[in-house]
Protein backbone atom coordinates (compact mmCIF):
# COMPACT_ATOMS: atom_id res chain seq x y z
CA UNK A 1 0.00 0.00 0.00
CA UNK A 2 3.11 2.38 0.57
CA UNK A 3 4.03 1.67 -2.70
CA UNK A 4 1.05 2.30 -4.52
CA UNK A 5 0.57 5.85 -2.38
CA UNK A 6 4.17 6.95 -3.14
CA UNK A 7 3.42 6.02 -6.80
CA UNK A 8 0.05 7.88 -6.79
CA UNK A 9 1.99 10.88 -5.21
CA UNK A 10 4.84 10.98 -7.74
CA UNK A 11 2.02 10.96 -10.75
CA UNK A 12 0.45 13.84 -9.32
CA UNK A 13 3.49 15.86 -8.93
CA UNK A 14 4.81 15.13 -12.27
CA UNK A 15 1.79 16.03 -13.92
CA UNK A 16 1.60 19.38 -12.17
CA UNK A 17 5.13 19.86 -14.05
CA UNK A 18 4.35 18.40 -17.41
CA UNK A 19 3.24 21.78 -18.89
CA UNK A 20 6.42 23.94 -17.91
CA UNK A 21 9.07 21.38 -18.39
CA UNK A 22 10.76 22.13 -21.78
CA UNK A 23 13.65 24.18 -20.13
CA UNK A 24 14.39 21.15 -17.75
CA UNK A 25 13.88 18.67 -20.06
CA UNK A 26 16.61 20.29 -22.32
CA UNK A 27 19.06 20.24 -19.32
CA UNK A 28 18.30 16.53 -19.08
CA UNK A 29 19.38 15.36 -22.49
CA UNK A 30 22.42 17.63 -22.26
CA UNK A 31 23.32 15.49 -19.57
CA UNK A 32 22.03 12.57 -21.02
CA UNK A 33 24.31 13.17 -24.31
CA UNK A 34 27.55 13.60 -21.84
CA UNK A 35 26.91 10.34 -20.13
CA UNK A 36 26.36 8.25 -23.12
CA UNK A 37 29.77 9.72 -24.71
CA UNK A 38 31.69 9.59 -21.69
CA UNK A 39 30.53 5.63 -21.80
CA UNK A 40 31.17 5.18 -24.95
CA UNK A 41 27.55 3.99 -25.58
CA UNK A 42 27.15 2.06 -29.18
CA UNK A 43 24.01 0.10 -28.49
CA UNK A 44 21.12 2.23 -26.19
CA UNK A 45 17.99 1.57 -24.93
CA UNK A 46 15.75 4.84 -25.21
CA UNK A 47 11.75 5.06 -24.40
CA UNK A 48 8.96 6.91 -26.36
CA UNK A 49 7.97 9.91 -23.97
CA UNK A 50 4.70 9.86 -22.18
CA UNK A 51 3.47 13.57 -21.38
CA UNK A 52 4.48 12.90 -17.62
CA UNK A 53 8.47 11.87 -18.41
CA UNK A 54 11.28 13.88 -19.46
CA UNK A 55 11.22 14.20 -23.46
CA UNK A 56 14.23 12.77 -25.22
CA UNK A 57 12.90 13.15 -28.81
CA UNK A 58 15.80 15.61 -29.10
CA UNK A 59 18.16 12.96 -27.72
CA UNK A 60 17.01 10.32 -30.17
CA UNK A 61 17.44 12.24 -33.19
CA UNK A 62 20.85 13.80 -32.13
CA UNK A 63 22.05 9.63 -31.87
CA UNK A 64 20.82 9.25 -35.29
CA UNK A 65 23.10 11.38 -36.59
CA UNK A 66 26.26 9.32 -34.65
CA UNK A 67 28.61 7.51 -36.27
CA UNK A 68 27.76 3.89 -35.26
CA UNK A 69 25.07 4.01 -32.95
CA UNK A 70 22.37 1.81 -32.84
CA UNK A 71 18.92 3.12 -30.88
CA UNK A 72 16.23 0.18 -29.57
CA UNK A 73 13.04 1.45 -27.53
CA UNK A 74 10.51 -0.83 -26.27
CA UNK A 75 7.29 -3.18 -28.23
CA UNK A 76 5.17 -4.11 -25.72
CA UNK A 77 3.91 -7.58 -25.74
CA UNK A 78 1.88 -9.28 -22.61
CA UNK A 79 3.05 -7.86 -19.83
CA UNK A 80 6.66 -7.34 -20.55
CA UNK A 81 8.27 -5.90 -24.21
CA UNK A 82 10.83 -6.40 -26.33
CA UNK A 83 13.63 -4.45 -27.60
CA UNK A 84 13.30 -2.88 -31.28
CA UNK A 85 15.21 -0.71 -33.40
CA UNK A 86 13.88 2.24 -33.37
CA UNK A 87 12.61 3.11 -36.82
CA UNK A 88 9.97 5.83 -38.13
CA UNK A 89 7.04 6.14 -38.83
CA UNK A 90 6.04 5.65 -34.71
CA UNK A 91 2.43 4.42 -33.75
CA UNK A 92 0.48 4.09 -30.47
CA UNK A 93 -0.28 1.16 -29.03
CA UNK A 94 -3.01 0.21 -26.59
CA UNK A 95 -1.08 2.39 -23.41
CA UNK A 96 -1.00 5.58 -25.49
CA UNK A 97 2.23 4.78 -25.88
CA UNK A 98 4.02 5.29 -29.30
CA UNK A 99 6.52 2.46 -30.72
CA UNK A 100 7.98 1.17 -33.89
CA UNK A 101 6.45 -1.20 -35.69
CA UNK A 102 7.10 -4.65 -34.83
CA UNK A 103 10.22 -6.32 -36.83
CA UNK A 104 11.88 -9.38 -36.69
CA UNK A 105 14.66 -8.82 -34.61
CA UNK A 106 17.96 -10.65 -32.71
CA UNK A 107 18.47 -9.07 -29.49
CA UNK A 108 21.90 -7.06 -29.62
CA UNK A 109 24.11 -6.93 -26.36
CA UNK A 110 23.04 -2.83 -25.42
CA UNK A 111 25.35 -0.92 -23.15
CA UNK A 112 23.40 1.32 -21.90
CA UNK A 113 19.70 1.75 -20.76
CA UNK A 114 17.74 5.21 -20.42
CA UNK A 115 14.90 3.76 -18.09
CA UNK A 116 12.12 6.71 -17.07
CA UNK A 117 11.00 6.58 -13.26
CA UNK A 118 9.01 8.60 -11.37
CA UNK A 119 10.29 8.21 -8.39
CA UNK A 120 13.20 5.86 -6.67
CA UNK A 121 13.61 4.85 -3.14
CA UNK A 122 16.46 4.61 -0.25
CA UNK A 123 17.63 1.63 -2.49
CA UNK A 124 18.14 3.36 -5.50
CA UNK A 125 15.51 1.42 -7.03
CA UNK A 126 12.78 2.49 -9.86
CA UNK A 127 9.50 3.18 -8.71
CA UNK A 128 7.33 3.29 -12.19
CA UNK A 129 3.58 2.97 -13.47
CA UNK A 130 3.14 -0.63 -11.54
CA UNK A 131 3.51 -2.78 -14.62
CA UNK A 132 6.67 -3.88 -14.22
CA UNK A 133 7.71 -4.48 -17.65
CA UNK A 134 11.00 -3.02 -17.26
CA UNK A 135 11.55 -5.17 -14.39
CA UNK A 136 10.82 -8.51 -16.12
CA UNK A 137 12.44 -7.25 -19.45
CA UNK A 138 16.05 -6.89 -17.23
CA UNK A 139 15.38 -9.76 -15.49
CA UNK A 140 15.77 -11.86 -18.73
CA UNK A 141 18.54 -10.34 -19.55
CA UNK A 142 22.06 -12.33 -19.39
CA UNK A 143 24.12 -9.10 -18.94
CA UNK A 144 23.42 -5.67 -17.46
CA UNK A 145 24.00 -2.84 -19.23
CA UNK A 146 24.48 0.58 -17.61
CA UNK A 147 21.08 1.90 -16.25
CA UNK A 148 20.66 5.89 -16.31
CA UNK A 149 17.24 6.63 -14.85
CA UNK A 150 15.90 9.90 -15.77
CA UNK A 151 12.79 11.83 -14.33
CA UNK A 152 11.46 15.57 -14.53
CA UNK A 153 11.92 15.80 -10.76
CA UNK A 154 14.01 13.60 -8.20
CA UNK A 155 11.07 12.57 -5.97
CA UNK A 156 12.57 9.77 -3.55
CA UNK A 157 10.59 8.11 -0.40
CA UNK A 158 13.00 7.55 2.49
CA UNK A 159 12.14 4.31 3.24
CA UNK A 160 12.68 1.17 1.43
CA UNK A 161 9.27 0.66 -0.61
CA UNK A 162 10.53 -1.37 -3.40
CA UNK A 163 10.94 -5.22 -4.11
CA UNK A 164 13.64 -7.52 -4.36
CA UNK A 165 13.10 -7.63 -8.55
CA UNK A 166 12.93 -3.88 -8.91
CA UNK A 167 15.67 -2.17 -11.09
CA UNK A 168 18.24 -0.17 -9.62
CA UNK A 169 20.16 2.37 -11.82
CA UNK A 170 23.92 3.28 -11.89
CA UNK A 171 23.12 6.71 -11.79
CA UNK A 172 19.48 8.89 -11.84
CA UNK A 173 19.35 12.38 -13.57
CA UNK A 174 16.85 14.76 -13.36
CA UNK A 175 16.24 18.45 -14.20
CA UNK A 176 20.23 19.39 -14.15
CA UNK A 177 21.11 17.40 -11.43
CA UNK A 178 22.70 13.84 -11.03
CA UNK A 179 22.39 11.11 -8.48
CA UNK A 180 24.35 8.19 -7.62
CA UNK A 181 24.99 6.07 -4.71
CA UNK A 182 27.79 6.36 -1.90
CA UNK A 183 28.51 4.29 0.97
CA UNK A 184 25.98 2.63 3.11
CA UNK A 185 23.46 3.25 0.21
CA UNK A 186 24.00 6.93 1.16
CA UNK A 187 22.63 9.03 -1.89
CA UNK A 188 25.20 11.73 -3.67
CA UNK A 189 24.48 14.46 -5.43
CA UNK A 190 26.09 17.33 -7.57
CA UNK A 191 24.34 19.54 -6.19
CA UNK A 192 24.96 21.46 -2.69
CA UNK A 193 21.76 22.24 -1.67
CA UNK A 194 19.63 19.93 -0.02
CA UNK A 195 17.55 18.15 -3.19
CA UNK A 196 14.84 16.36 -0.85
CA UNK A 197 13.72 20.17 -0.01
CA UNK A 198 10.43 19.85 -1.72
CA UNK A 199 10.41 15.93 -2.88
CA UNK A 200 10.82 14.02 -0.42
CA UNK A 201 8.24 11.37 0.99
Amino acid sequence: MIKADFRNFCKKHLMSLSKKSNFEDKKTVAMLKREILHLKSKNILLYCPMEIEVNIYPLIYWLKKQRGVRIFIPYIEGVSFKMIPFRLPLVKNKYSIFESKKSLFYLTKIDTAIVPCIGIDRDFKRIGFGKGMYDRFFANLRFRPNIIFVSRKVIYSKQKITDKYDIDADIVLSNGCKLKRGINDRILSDRFYNIWSDCRY
